[in-house]
């Protein structure tokens, strides 16, 4: 078992190699520490070691791996403070993997399903989603049913879409899924499921409105950088120049980028990227 000692060694190579990590450098040091952190057996003597507020402060880090390690972290945290909790007032704790019973004065209404295997599936997929908001959040009064809501966009999508199930249909789909699981992105989940974002409000939103605030600050400045390097260069130049972009094949930061209205007018231009050093090709939205 750790001592306080190495509980704390641990947790200061972690905040090193995180701010490493915001300085441009590699992740893998970090990821490394989180998983050992992970792995000590914790009590509440070496949770006041922990900091599990710093933790949660990286549950909303850029990188998905961090971000995700660290939620995952916080939350067996957060079930070995509750079943301590509990002993010490002469309950029985639940176990890890135990979902707690939650009694209901309202039951949600069964939600009917439409028949069709592709809308059906679909509508699964939103509602896995929106049931990490429960996962993320310990204060759930108010929230909706996750399964009854994920029918509810799903329906609101195949009217918009003339009740076809088209390439507008699955192009947006696609921006809402990514946007309702993103790891980044609680604040959306939980205005869906407490009703502040309806259903039909929003598969009328464009994926930058949807998109988490970091998300919104990076797509902006990408956006701002290709505009002064394109005044920069003349009316002429399609091209610009950036070590923003890291390649994922040689690790260098040596690329060309461009960008292009490939889909409506409404939605986000796509980005061209090209590594200088391999030719590596790659695009995001």
């Amino acid at each position: 078992m750790c001592d306080r000692e190495e509980v704390g060694y641990l947790l200061e190579e972690i905040v090193k190699a995180v701010k490493d990590v915001d300085d441009g450098g590699e992740a893998q040091r970090a990821l490394d520490a989180l998983k050992r952190l992970e792995k000590v057996k914790m009590t509440l003597d070496l949770l006041k070691v922990a900091e599990p507020k710093l933790i949660k402060k990286f549950t909303k880090h850029s990188n998905q791996d961090i971000s995700e390690i660290s939620a995952r972290l916080l939350k067996k945290w957060k079930t070995l403070a509750k079943a301590e909790a509990e002993t010490a007032q002469g309950k029985t704790p639940a176990k890890e993997d135990q979902k707690p019973v939650v009694k209901e004065e309202n039951p949600p209404t069964p939600v009917v399903r439409t028949g069709d295997k592709t809308r059906d599936s679909l509508a699964e997929k939103l509602t896995d989603a929106l049931k990490q908001c429960y996962e993320e959040s310990e204060d759930v009064a108010g929230m909706g049913d996750p399964k009854s809501i994920g029918a509810s966009i799903e329906s609101e999508l195949f009217k918009k879409c003339n009740k076809e199930i088209n390439k507008d249909y699955r192009l947006k789909f696609r921006s809402l899924s990514f946007n309702l699981k993103d790891s980044r992105n609680p604040d959306l989940r939980r205005k869906v499921l407490s009703g502040d974002i309806p259903p039909a409000i929003l598969i009328a939103l464009s994926p930058e409105e949807m998109a988490s605030d970091s998300a919104r600050e990076k797509n902006e400045s990408i956006r701002q950088y290709f505009l002064r390097e394109m005044e920069r260069g003349g009316a002429g130049s399609k091209q610009a120049s950036t070590d923003q972009f890291k390649c994922g094949r040689c690790k260098q930061r040596k690329t060309t980028f461009y960008q292009l209205q490939t889909r409506s007018a409404d939605e986000p231009m796509t980005t061209f990227v090209t590594c200088v050093n391999c030719d590596n090709r790659w695009k995001f939205c």
